[in-house]
């Protein structure tokens, strides 16, 4: 009998998996919000149902009587996740350990109770209290965010108190609890290190770390690229990956693949920023089997299943230098043309337009405002970081 695996999303970034699973001749049950969600065309069933809604999904998974519950790359359906397969007894992790991973304010207060690094923080429902709260007990910069939303969606840095209560406003669109998270920001020591990890058996067992990268404007806090493997040296990434396995350690974490926010301080003290409960979005898995060769997304789906995953998928096969990048304006306008240097373009393997010549495009605040995508291939690390560092020379959006 074919193995049932239902899929909480089915936007363009969750379509990997669906694709193995066709390979493997799995049943695909596909759940969205969009009833027109690019997904639906991969799946054997489709409900149109928000996948952040437990109950919904659990009676549609007892009515399918599925094998598994898979939530890839969306933090939403990560706490539905574990919900459904608590429940119905699938292979899953602890739920409260789940929604303390996918809940900022809970990993905070995680992080603080069990003596890991963490930056001073409180919660607020109110902008007047949160301000009120800095101008006593905290110096600026501050960061505000949505305590519930993924992606780097709603966070803002803030400045002075002049503009609290529009960032604090902006970053309370995004939480559907209506809560912000305010912590104090600190200065990191290189790269932001970011990429996605596996655990297996309650053991890190592999984890592939990218450089992250930032526009200065229009919004410093938005990654547009992370590139394969991270410059950060080897005694960096033991002190990290025990400091991660410590953690899965303490909420009694199982299987699956894990998405990664890291970062060393300017006092060397190493921070978690987030463990998001999920595979990455931005195509991160398709990354990390370009550059070593293992395969998250098989693992992803045959852990969910059950069945026996050996250690030997997760030895690097090689190291090659890969990177990803979002193609951005820094303003508001007409789509005209898209300029790509001659020396950048010999390094381009996949490239994803999303919008039309005469499109109105937005600058970029959000991740959804990128204008396009590009996965790029390079000789060495060290060409590499040169040309991530100098997009801006290699790549001109023309508008009208």
């Amino acid at each position: 009998m074919k193995k049932k695996i239902l899929f909480l999303g089915g936007a363009k970034h969750q379509i990997a998996p669906l694709l193995y699973c066709k390979k493997k001749k799995y049943q695909i049950i596909v759940c969205d919000v969009v009833k027109n969600s690019p997904g639906k065309v991969y799946a054997d069933k489709f409900y149109n149902t928000s996948i952040s809604n437990k109950k919904k999904i659990l009676e549609i998974s007892k009515k399918e009587k599925i094998d598994a519950i898979i939530s890839y790359a969306s933090e939403v359906g990560s706490t539905t996740q574990a919900y459904v397969g608590n429940k119905m007894r699938l292979p899953s992790n602890p739920l409260k350990s789940v929604e303390i991973l996918a809940h900022k304010n809970k990993f905070r207060a995680f992080l603080k109770k069990e003596g890991f690094v963490c930056p001073k923080y409180k919660v607020f429902g109110d902008y007047l209290k949160c301000k009120s709260y800095v101008k006593k007990n905290m110096a600026f910069p501050v960061i505000l965010k949505p305590v519930d939303a993924s992606g780097s969606k709603g966070i803002r840095k803030v400045e002075n108190l002049k503009t609290i209560k529009k960032d604090f406003a902006y970053a309370q669109k995004f939480s559907s609890l209506k809560k912000i998270i305010c912590e104090q920001f600190i200065e990191r020591e290189g790269c932001q290190i970011a990429g996605d990890g596996f655990v297996l058996n309650g053991r890190f067992v592999f984890s592939h770390l990218a450089d992250q990268y930032f526009n200065l404007k229009p919004n410093p806090l938005i990654p547009i690229g992370e590139s394969w493997p991270t410059t950060h040296n080897k005694k960096n990434i033991i002190v990290a990956k025990k400091t991660i396995q410590k953690i899965f350690d303490i909420l009694k974490i199982k299987f699956g693949a894990f998405n990664l926010d890291l970062h060393f301080l300017k006092n060397k003290k190493f921070m978690v920023i987030e463990i998001g409960p999920r595979n990455g979005g931005d195509y991160i898995p398709e990354l990390i089997k370009l550059s070593s060769g293992v395969d998250l997304i098989m693992c992803t789906v045959e852990a969910s299943l059950g069945h026996k995953i050996n250690l030997s998928n997760f030895k690097k096969k090689y190291l090659k230098f890969y990177s990803t990048f979002r193609i951005n304006s820094k303003k508001n306008g007409i789509l005209k043309k898209i300029l790509i240097s001659n020396k950048l373009k010999k390094n381009i393997i996949t490239k994803n337009i999303f919008f039309n010549i005469g499109q109105k495009i937005k600058k970029f605040k959000l991740g959804k405002d990128s204008i396009g995508s590009l996965i790029l291939n390079f000789k060495s690390q060290k060409v590499m970081k040169d040309r991530m560092n100098s997009m801006d020379e290699n790549i001109k959006i023309i508008l009208k």
